[in-house]
């Protein structure tokens, strides 16, 4: 299937339709998983086209645009789905109305600056609504919305009204990574009550990872100072500070600082969703991989790069490989990683004339936050030997020790 003329011969002998869509879904996924992430694309949308009302293959179609970095023609095909689900599910419509008029991903207007909405969002920690928190925007009223705990009222979502969700929640991610962060608020302001009504709290669903970039964005929307110019219109602008900005190539963490200033220069991510340091060794095909290397490329040549990766390998690789004796030890593990970081990146950086600086290790959780510390030690005296790298040496300002625990607090 991964030559040029493979996708033909399967059509010649697998006639797509509705009933074959699910052996063209399930190729995809192969090929995905060895990196020819186009091949991905081109069956999910056979797939996708032979069963148009499908919110699990359009889904899994979106994350295809994404992993080819094609946002436009994402954003596209979800216009499309959208627009044509709009009879059949109100949330689908009212989401459509609020973006077809962007003429692009990137914003309605190619130059100049787009007022961001005037809707402020507001991050409420906790219960009444959800034990997990939510957002309110321009102080709507979810008093309608059941308690934490409460089942009546509650909704028991299908797995395609959850596929469903997880397209609005993909959407506002590859908005805000495109930096168009004008519309974002009013889409989370119809988006939330539903994400809010589901029986099952939506972290622990299918749909968890698109409902956690969902949750991160809505927050960082609501302590972004607005109104203010869509950050994207900023690149083209005349004005000096942002001419250079400083590219954050990183997993999900490359968010948070995204289109902010500092020191005059903008702060611009390059997203690589889920890669682990391990992925990068030589002889992995895996698609994390592959999309490392095309966002890198995309990235000018002699730009300053601030990358922020490992985080992941700390929270579920590292662990899991020494329990299946990879490793003797954790600290073999993390040697490996940082080795196989060092050497693939190092290549990247010297390559592209990247000035790379080098973010630690975030310590997000309690209980991965000592084999952060650890793993920051190790990659922090390996970064020092590179010369094309710096370290940011900004750790001490993410922990706090207490009592003498070793593994800190954050």
């Amino acid at each position: 299937v991964g030559l040029p003329s493979g996708i033909a011969h399967v059509r010649a002998n697998l006639p797509i339709s509705p009933e074959t869509a699910p052996a063209y879904a399930f190729l995809a996924t192969i090929l995905r998983d060895a990196g020819e992430t186009a091949r991905n694309l081109d069956l999910l949308k056979l797939a996708s086209e032979a069963v148009p009302g499908s919110s699990s293959y359009a889904l899994n179609c979106f994350h295809a645009f994404e992993l080819v970095g094609d946002y436009e023609g994402g954003f596209a095909f979800v216009k499309k789905f959208l627009k044509e689900q709009g009879g059949k599910s109100k949330l689908a419509g009212q989401v459509y109305d609020l973006i077809k008029g962007q003429a692009s991903v990137y914003g309605k207007e190619e130059a100049g600056a787009s007022a961001l909405s005037s809707a402020r969002v507001v991050y409420v920690k906790g219960e009444p609504v959800t034990v997990r928190g939510h957002v309110v925007v321009d102080g709507q009223d979810l008093g309608d919305l059941p308690r934490a705990g409460v089942t009546p009222g509650r909704e028991k979502y299908t797995p395609e009204t959850l596929d469903l969700m997880a397209i609005f929640f993909t959407l506002v991610k590859v908005l805000y990574h495109c930096g168009n962060i004008s519309v974002l608020p009013d889409i989370v302001k119809v988006v939330e009550p539903a994400r809010l009504r589901s029986l099952e709290e939506v972290h622990t669903t299918t749909v968890r990872n698109e409902n956690a970039y969902f949750m991160c964005i809505s927050q960082l929307l609501a302590v972004r100072p607005g109104p203010a110019v869509n950050p994207q219109a900023l690149l083209g602008a005349d004005d000096a500070p942002t001419k250079k900005p400083v590219y954050v190539c990183g997993d999900s963490h490359a968010l948070s600082p995204a289109w902010k200033e500092v020191g005059g220069r903008l702060l611009v991510p390059k997203l690589v969703t889920g890669l682990k340091h391990w992925h990068l060794r030589e002889e992995s095909v895996f698609y994390p991989k592959k999309s490392f290397h095309r966002t890198v490329a995309e990235i000018p040549k002699g730009a300053d790069v601030l990358f922020i990766f490992g985080e992941i390998d700390c929270r579920e690789g590292l662990l899991v490989a020494v329990e299946k004796d990879r490793y003797e030890d954790l600290e073999e593990g993390m040697k490996t990683c940082v080795d196989i970081w060092m050497k693939e990146a190092g290549k990247v950086v010297e390559e592209r004339g990247f000035r790379a600086m080098i973010h630690p290790v975030i310590p997000v959780l309690n209980e991965t936050r000592k084999i952060v510390m650890n793993y920051n030690r190790i990659f922090k005296r390996a970064v020092a030997e590179h010369p094309s790298m710096v370290w940011l040496d900004i750790f001490d300002d993410f922990v706090e020790l207490r009592g003498g625990n070793e593994g800190g607090t954050g």
